[in-house]
């Protein structure tokens, strides 16, 4: 499959989610990153690797074979639609109809046309829509919005916080009540959560943290203590595994009764046009009688779910004795087996890589061995170690600024690996010279 590539620049930028939409209701595959330019890919059967610029008010910019202005940006989407090869009648204003008209006088016909849809009903999101509609269909009734500016307006059951550990501390309460609750909270304060999320672990309090924005600033305050008080950070690859990862953090919150947290760094700027989500199947774990205790022991030291107010069942607000503390070890053993963490694709140097990082190098398959850490915490190192003992060398690949999966690679497996810093407005051309080089390849 070969890809088209579209950017938008200068006032296009904002219409580029819109174009996104015009493609999802195709039903196909796209996706984008925002900023000051927005480039675009689309997949599809295409005789070769075009690259179109579109820039509106704009004369002097040029990017691959074809630089292409427009007077106004609202003709952009009608004019796309011409570029692209769609009929006219699939505009459905009448400034898409005229950008439409003046790219058919206007434009070179350039051979492109859209693939067919693959009929699977698609939604245009970036990782922070697509992580909140993947909790409500999971069951969410109860988030608190820890970010500047407005909640979205489509989504139910928010309440104002102000400030991370204001939000992660609502969260816990419905959590505690038996709720299945949300905090969203900014990535870059997350780390004045770190004592509560310590103690919701330690009292095995069930909630989801969505950290939004770039960095897992808190994960090394979190490896200093997860093993004792078991918790998870996840960090999903793509706008479309956001969604699924808030959906499974809430089975794995109620599951093993700890504080799940998962990261969007690197996804909050990213469109795409993915399958719309449904509502899921949940798994809430086991639920404690009266008279067994709220902490009673387990072969895999996982407590029981309960719900406050009932005698016997009482949370702990104390921090965990001995006894208890033997048994949040075993809850870590458990959590740390659950699930793989981490899948491996491809064959030589291998390439240990997280979060929307990895999402991007899953593109460039064939040319090393990825590996992609889906989960820091519990870390999945013995697995890491087995694939590392398959490859001749390893790197770690990081966004610019992030040091999070090489100082956990550091500590979990005493081994201080070379790092490759990929800055995080790299295109993919830039990405995939900075990764060959590093693979000794021209």
């Amino acid at each position: 499959m070969a890809e088209l590539s579209v950017g938008f620049c200068g006032d296009s930028a904002r219409a580029g989610p819109d174009w996104l939409r015009v493609l999802s209701r195709r039903g196909l595959a796209a996706e984008g990153r925002a900023g000051p330019s927005l480039f675009m890919t689309v997949v599809g059967k295409w005789p070769e690797r075009p690259q179109v610029l579109v820039a509106p008010n704009c004369t002097d910019l040029s990017c691959g074979p074809a630089t292409l202005s427009l007077p106004s940006e609202t003709l952009l989407i009608g004019a796309l639609q011409r570029l692209s090869g769609m009929d006219r009648s699939a505009c459905g204003s009448d400034p898409a109809r005229a950008g439409y008209d003046y790219a058919t006088a206007n434009f070179p016909d350039m051979g492109l046309r859209l693939p067919g849809g693959d009929g699977v009903p698609r939604a245009a999101l970036n990782g922070l829509s697509s992580s909140l509609l993947g909790a409500l269909c999971a069951g969410c009734r109860f988030i608190a919005w820890g970010l500047p500016g407005d909640p979205p307006a489509w989504a139910a059951g928010f309440e104002r916080a102000t400030g991370s550990e204001r939000a992660v501390s609502m969260a816990l309460g419905a959590g505690h009540a038996g709720a299945r609750a949300m905090a969203v909270v900014s990535a870059s304060e997350m780390e004045s959560a770190s004592r509560i999320l310590r103690w919701a672990a330690e009292a095995e309090v069930p909630c989801v943290v969505l950290a939004a924005g770039e960095g897992f600033g808190i994960v090394p305050s979190m490896a200093e203590w997860v093993e004792s008080a078991p918790a998870a950070f996840f960090v999903p690859a793509t706008v479309e595994e956001a969604g699924k990862t808030a959906a499974q953090a809430f089975d794995w919150a109620e599951t093993y009764q700890c504080p799940v947290c998962v990261s969007l760094s690197g996804l909050m700027d990213r469109w795409s046009a993915v399958a719309r989500p449904g509502k899921t199947e949940t798994s809430r774990g086991l639920w404690a009688s009266p008279g067994e205790g709220r902490y009673r022991d387990t072969p895999a030291g996982i407590s029981p779910r309960a719900v406050p107010g009932q005698e016997g069942l009482e949370y702990s607000a104390c921090p965990a004795d001995a006894s208890r503390s033997k048994k949040l070890e075993r809850k870590h053993i458990a959590l740390l087996s659950s699930a793989p963490g981490l899948s491996a694709a491809g064959t030589g140097l291998c390439v240990a890589a997280s979060g929307s990082l990895a999402g991007e190098l899953r593109r460039l398959e064939g040319r090393f061995k990825l590996v992609a850490v889906d989960r820091l915490l519990p870390f999945p190192a013995a697995l890491l170690a087995g694939e590392m003992k398959t490859s001749w060398r390893t790197v770690v690949a990081e966004w610019e600024g992030d040091t999070a999966l090489r100082g956990l690679i550091r500590r979990q497996l005493s081994v201080d690996l070379p790092t490759l810093q990929i800055p995080r407005s790299a295109d993919m051309e830039s990405l995939r010279g900075s990764v060959l080089e590093a693979v000794g390849r021209d």
